[in-house]
This record gives C-alpha cells, sequence and structure tokens, in this order.
C-alpha cells in the first residue's frame, strides 16, 4: 500500500545485452496488458539532451554517472515513480544494478531475468542491427564484461541483477518456447 492506494504488480527486468528482455516485456504487454516502462528510454532522453551521441558505451557511462550522482537506484526510482501513477501492471525494462533490485523490492515490484548464450545474444545484436549493435565479436564480449560484474556500486552488475531474480527465462529457442516459460510463470503467480 502507498497513501492508501493499492499498488500495482510491477515486474522488472534484468539480462544481458540481446539475451530477450525486450520480447519478455512485449509479451509481458501484448498478452497481460503491462504498460512498459524502459530504462534504455530515460538514458537515450538524457543523452539527447546533452548532444551526445547515442552507443551502447555513451549509454553506460551515462548510466554509471546518473547513479553516482543520484544514486545507485536512481533510474527504477523514477520509473516505480511512474508506475505507481499507473491503474494497470508495468514491466520496467533494464534492471542493471543491484541498488535498482532493491528499490524494485522497495516497491513491491518481482525481477525476472532473462539469459542466453553468448554466442546466440551477439547473432540476435548482429541481426537488430541497431547502432549500438553494431560491433566485432571482440567488442561484443568486451561491453559484456564491463556490463555484467562490478564492484563498483555505481556501475552495471548485470550478473548481480540476475542472480537476485525471483525468475530466470532461458532464451536460447525460438520466441515460442520463450512465450510459454512466461504464460507458465504467470499462470502460477499472477
Amino acid at each position: 500500500m502507498l497513501g492508501g492506494e493499492t499498488m500495482p504488480v510491477i515486474i522488472g527486468l534484468t539480462s544481458p545485452n540481446c539475451a530477450g528482455k525486450g520480447e519478455v516485456a512485449r509479451w509481458l504487454v501484448e498478452e497481460y496488458g503491462f504498460l512498459h516502462l524502459s530504462v534504455r528510454e530515460l538514458l537515450e532522453e538524457k543523452l539527447g539532451e546533452r548532444g551526445r551521441v547515442n552507443d551502447r558505451n555513451a549509454m553506460r557511462l551515462l548510466a554509471n554517472e546518473l547513479r553516482a550522482q543520484h544514486g545507485h537506484d536512481y533510474f527504477v526510482r523514477v520509473l516505480c515513480e511512474r508506475a505507481c501513477a499507473q491503474p494497470r501492471p508495468v514491466v520496467v525494462e533494464s534492471i542493471r544494478n543491484p541498488s535498482e533490485v532493491r528499490a524494485l523490492r522497495h516497491c513491491g515490484a518481482r525481477l525476472f531475468a532473462v539469459n542466453a548464450d553468448l554466442r546466440v545474444r551477439y547473432e540476435r545484436a548482429s541481426k537488430r542491427g541497431s547502432s549500438t549493435d553494431r560491433v566485432s565479436f571482440q567488442e561484443f564480449c568486451t561491453q559484456d564484461d564491463a556490463e555484467m560484474f562490478s564492484v563498483n556500486p555505481h556501475e552495471q552488475s548485470v550478473g548481480g541483477c540476475v542472480r537476485s531474480a525471483d525468475v530466470l527465462f532461458t532464451n536460447n529457442g525460438t520466441v515460442e518456447e520463450l512465450q510459454a516459460q512466461i504464460d507458465a510463470v504467470m499462470q502460477c503467480r499472477y
């Protein structure tokens, strides 16, 4: 309860790059009526305000900078505030720091994680071809390492977030196989 009102269902999503969190978010929106909020969209907005190039490294560095300035859970606090104002369930995509997990849990949210093999994720990134995805396999691995684990509390630690998840989906197969995993969880828990 917040202010005497019932809080909406909030699910946070975490995963390494191209593991499938976007697909989980899309399925929750289309099949279960969730509203989608994204840390990435907030970062893109902030990069635009600063006139900076929108690439994966710039996003990671800006995210780390904003966490250092405003607290490790900055993004989730902003998005949870928006989520709590909604009358319907909300999915918050791109949880990347353990403090964000704690902030999610503080507002009653659950954390879903998605993972896939590194080579599968690279192939997905190559096919997606967004401005942040046009990198060699070696660069993809370097970025992945930088995002997965850090002892600096201001930086991303996706691996720590995945380990903290309430639910873990493995996404090495088809979209339909992932959707079936999501449906099974949603039918059992929500």
